[in-house]
């Protein structure tokens, strides 16, 4: 049987191994989260500009008047939805 000094010694290795590990993926972890974070504000950005220019499409489109029925009524459901909008902003400046 060994002694329980040299048991006690490996087991404080293997922790103090276990410890510096877990320090490591917690940094890892952490870098990760922060890339994720920084892709999903990229991704965020260029879906807004995509339907952005989705809609200047649309504009352009609307304004050589080469729309179908469909993109007319696209069109008209936009015009409405910033109408509703200006109206609550008008709302909330009166309040």
């Amino acid at each position: 049987m060994e002694p329980i000094a040299d048991q006690l010694s490996r087991v404080s290795a293997k922790v103090n191994r276990l410890v510096k590990d877990h320090r490591t993926l917690q940094r890892e972890n952490d870098r990760l989260r922060q890339e994720l974070d920084r892709k999903s504000m990229a991704l965020g950005e260029a879906m807004d500009r995509c339907a952005h220019l989705e809609r200047q499409a649309g504009i352009l489109q609307a304004s050589a008047g080469t729309l179908d029925e469909d993109g007319k009524r696209e069109i008209g459901r936009l015009i409405d939805q910033y109408v509703r909008e200006i109206d609550k902003c008008i709302a909330r400046l009166g309040e």
